[in-house]
């Protein structure tokens, strides 16, 4: 569904719907960390045992964050060093993850909204931007301008720059 490299590791998100099949074909989604200099598996795991399919996944320091789209909305972090979930909630939707100088963004179909995610336990999830126009077919997705400091997107059918909230 998914892949996130930072440095020289894939994090690959699975699906347990296969590709022309009517239902699931295992139980669990799976998450994995692939050596892209080696191509060996350093790790695949089950971490939600109720998570059925990743939508979008997101590496910033040691958090791997992971939205769902199966459930539908719900997301974790989880601990690369520490191998743990740290913080998780609920978006809505699903849609993408993405980020910019060390801060982490969701942009959720469904909701519609632009959210800052937290880089540290305890802090809640801030809502950038509600209820924003479909105009995407897929998933949002962003598009940060070289300075960071805003993201093209679309608003409704018209492309339109959001400026991001300084740090």
């Amino acid at each position: 569904m998914d892949v996130v490299v930072q440095g020289t590791t894939a994090y690959i998100a699975g699906d347990t719907y296969g590709e022309g099949t009517s239902g699931p074909i295992r139980g669990t989604a799976q998450v994995a960390a692939v050596d892209i200099v080696t191509r060996r598996l350093l790790w695949r795991e089950e971490i939600k045992p109720d998570w059925q399919s990743y939508e979008s996944l997101y590496v910033v320091g040691n958090l791997l964050y992971a939205m769902g789209r199966r459930p539908r909305g719900a997301w974790f972090a989880y601990d690369l060093t520490t191998r743990t979930i740290v913080m998780e909630g609920d978006l809505g939707g699903y849609g993408q993850f993405n980020g910019v100088d060390g801060r982490v963004f969701s942009w959720v179909h469904w909701t519609n909204d632009i959210c800052e995610l937290p880089t540290v336990p305890g802090r809640e999830v801030t809502t950038l931007y509600d209820n924003v126009p479909r105009g995407w077919y897929n998933n949002p997705a962003f598009n940060f301008t070289p300075d960071g400091r805003s993201t093209w997107g679309m608003l409704g059918m018209d492309l339109a720059r959001f400026p991001l909230p300084e740090k």
